[in-house]
């Protein structure tokens, strides 16, 4: 599925325009569970006419509903799910938001995506149609390059698939293993070699991606130490895998947050913050909001409070 975007990239502001690129849907290997596999339907995403309102992207057809219902089957279809009801699952979602933004020269050189999606879904019961659950998925991701302008739309073009990549995947994964309590593997993606790995590849394609999309506080604390690696790109994966691992009433791996000097990390930290959601994520996030300088950074922040975090409640607690 794929999702033409109308940009132009202008230093230091957001804004859109005629240069024309195409967002695909990433793509990953299937991979079917041996034994009592866990069938999970899900149906075509159904946008709301507003639903791209906030957004700072020129959108064509095909629409982000479409894009975002293959990369969440696609992503489903890679896990080997396993457990939850034996007849399976029917997910209805409406798309209420889907805001892609990009901006140029905001951290040095570098050019910055970010995307906010919020789903409204209902989960029900393939037999009978029993409602098992009905609540709000809510993806956050950024992206980040150093390509030089000459190529704007080849620029745009990674930056938006990277971050479609992480939001979709993420959501997925929230779906499987924090609403439906379903067992699995992480995912994998399929490159079509490591020239498009290097290009197209998201914080979730990195070393911690696993640990990320396992969603799993024991293998997350595993990659505590990275926290404080010399690498900033090393850091960023590492707080994205704890974000992942964040719920409400789980236990906190960060430690004492202090805000990273690089903005890439920061948007991390509070990601996992929001995800967190309890009092003292929150108060982190409001100390943060009255330090922050880099205005795409607020705007998360800003969101995050707004909605009370961006908590979602671990299926059996």
């Amino acid at each position: 599925m794929h999702r033409p975007l109308v940009v132009v990239l202008a230093l230091a502001s957001w804004g859109c325009g005629a240069a024309a690129v195409t967002l695909h849907a990433p793509r990953c290997a299937r991979s079917d569970a041996r034994e009592a596999p866990a069938r999970v339907d899900v149906e075509p995403i159904v946008a709301r006419p507003d639903a791209a309102a906030d957004s700072t992207v020129a959108l064509g057809h095909p629409a982000p509903a479409e894009v975002l219902t293959t990369a969440i089957k696609e992503e489903l279809s890679a896990r080997a799910l396993t457990g939850g009801a034996s007849d399976g699952y029917r997910v209805k979602c409406t798309l209420d938001r889907f805001a892609l933004r990009t901006r140029v020269g905001m951290v040095g050189s570098a050019a910055i995506a970010t995307l906010y999606v919020d789903l409204g879904c209902a989960v029900e019961r393939l037999a009978g149609g029993a409602m098992e659950w009905r609540g709000a998925l809510r993806g956050r991701s950024m992206a980040t390059s150093t390509t030089p302008l000459a190529g704007e739309t080849g620029l745009v073009q990674q930056l938006a698939d990277r971050a479609l990549s992480d939001v979709s995947r993420e959501l997925a994964s929230d779906l499987a293993v924090r609403v439906l309590g379903l067992g699995g593997a992480p995912s994998a993606r399929v490159f079509k070699d490591e020239a498009a790995r290097a290009t197209s590849g998201g914080v979730d394609d990195t070393l911690f991606g696993g640990a990320a999309l396992s969603e799993a506080p024991d293998r997350v604390g595993l990659v505590v130490p990275s926290l404080r690696d010399l690498d900033p790109a090393v850091r960023a994966a590492a707080w994205n895998a704890v974000a992942m691992a964040m719920g409400p009433g789980q236990r906190w791996f960060g430690g004492d947050p202090a805000p990273d000097e690089e903005p890439i990390v920061r948007f991390y930290q509070y990601k996992a913050l929001a995800r967190s959601a309890s009092v003292p994520s929150l108060a982190k996030l409001k100390e943060a909001r009255r330090h922050e300088e880099e205005g795409w950074l607020l705007e998360l922040v800003d969101d995050a409070l707004a909605t009370g975090g961006l908590g979602l409640p671990r299926r059996g607690g």
